[in-house]
Formats: structure tokens, C-alpha cells, sequence
């Protein structure tokens, strides 16, 4: 949220259980994007996505937060992978749960690849045009 409203962007936090969005970004052109925020400790966890059903809308982007084993270091700030939900269904695993169902997730080794690059601190997508 911080790095929306450093860029002068209208962004809510939803409340209540929006079905996996966290916030949602109105542009000055009138459209709406949503965000879900998925965020891990260390540089090799991976993301854990969903056990349902993700979503490719094309208005749908996840930010992957990574804080590289510094989590209590207020000194430094977290990495930032602004991803469009179709990479995420795309890219993203399986594994099975304990209870039956299958989990979903990002390996974070995915983001060490080198065309993943182009996603790190790429804002972009919330601009205001």
C-alpha cells in the first residue's frame, strides 16, 4: 500500500473477505485494478497462492513480497514481484495438503530466472495514464 500511495495512486485496502483481493487501485482513467498481496521471509519460501480456483483477469495483478531472510531488519526493504494474475495461474505449482486438496503456489526460484526481472519493482501497471 505504501509503495501505491508514494506514486499518487487511489488505493483501498478491502476489508472483510473479498475473496483473496487486497486492495484495489483506481486509475485516473476511470478503471479499477485488483491486487492480492502474497508476502514470505526467506529467499528460497515459496508463495502460497490458493487451494481453489485462480484467476487470469486480465484487471488482476499479484505482488509477491519477498523480505530475504531480513525480516526484523527495519533497515531493509523487502523486494517487490508485480506479476499479472495469467503469469501467476500460468508459472504457479501444485502440491498436495494434508487434508486432500491440492495447494497452490510460486516457487520462488522463478523470480531468480532472468526473464522473471522485468516483474521486480515494476509499478507500471498502476500508473496513472
Amino acid at each position: 500500500m505504501s509503495m501505491l500511495y508514494r506514486r499518487g495512486l487511489d488505493a483501498y485496502l478491502t476489508l472483510g473477505n473479498k475473496k483473496g483481493i487486497d486492495i484495489l487501485v483506481k486509475k485516473s482513467n476511470g478503471i479499477t485494478l485488483k491486487i492480492e498481496v502474497k508476502g514470505v521471509n526467506k529467499k528460497t519460501d515459496d508463495w502460497l497462492l490458493s487451494s481453489g480456483e485462480l484467476s487470469d483477469a486480465p484487471d488482476l495483478f499479484f505482488i509477491l513480497i519477498s523480505y530475504e531472510s531480513e525480516i526484523y531488519n527495519l533497515n531493509v526493504n523487502p523486494k517487490a514481484w508485480i506479476v499479472p494474475a495469467i503469469v501467476i495461474k500460468s508459472r504457479c505449482k501444485q502440491s498436495p495438503a494434508k487434508s486432500g486438496k491440492y495447494l497452490k503456489y510460486f516457487p520462488h526460484k522463478l523470480v531468480k530466472e532472468e526473464f522473471f526481472s522485468e516483474y521486480e519493482n515494476n509499478w507500471q501497471p498502476f500508473e496513472n495514464v
